[in-house]
């Protein structure tokens, strides 16, 4: 099973984010935008994983939730990895929140028990993959003029573990899991 952990969104914080695409794609670039359906922001990438790890993932992340209460994360700003010379993935921010750092911290030390490394967290909310960077400065000068738009705030009540199945028509996930933050 193809896994991940994630934060998933308003339906109103989504269609802003749909807006935001469908205004990007007027720049004509060669990007693969993510489905509408697919906004999410990813905890941590788990990759495959056999049946028996899926149940102590389960496990591990029960752990890790404990005590975390429901975060109000402001979802802010627009940019691009790795960096503006060599744009990859296009992203919406979330202006840096304590709980959304100790909710990681604290998912990271369960499943590190189970063979899975740590990671640097940049949290973000991934909207195409760039492809080639045809028509980049354009792509660029929106970028450029949402580095500091206030997307809206969000309440997050629950973590889910996402199962990714890779179809020729893109990626479709499935909850497998969900995790109440109180």
């Amino acid at each position: 099973m193809r896994l991940f952990i994630a934060l998933t969104f308003s339906p109103e914080l989504v269609e802003k984010l749909s807006a935001a695409q469908d205004e990007l794609r007027q720049c004509r670039v060669d990007v693969k935008w993510v489905e509408k359906e697919n906004l999410h922001l990813t905890l941590k990438f788990l990759g495959e994983v056999p049946p028996e790890t899926a149940r102590e993932v389960i496990a591990a992340l029960s752990r890790g939730v404990q005590g975390i209460g429901k975060l109000e994360l402001e979802v802010k700003g627009a940019g691009v990895f790795p960096n503006w010379a060599r744009p990859r993935v296009i992203w919406v921010g979330l202006t840096p929140h304590p709980g959304l750092r100790e909710l990681h911290r604290s998912l990271e030390q369960e499943l590190v028990t189970l063979g899975f490394p740590p990671e640097s967290f940049s949290p973000h909310i991934t909207l195409g993959r760039m492809k080639s960077t045809a028509n980049w400065p354009a792509l660029k000068e929106n970028l450029l003029r949402w580095q500091h738009k206030v997307w809206g705030e969000e309440k997050v009540d629950k973590v889910v573990l996402m199962q990714s199945h890779l179809t020729p028509r893109g990626p479709r996930y499935q909850v497998m899991e969900t995790f109440p933050l109180t």
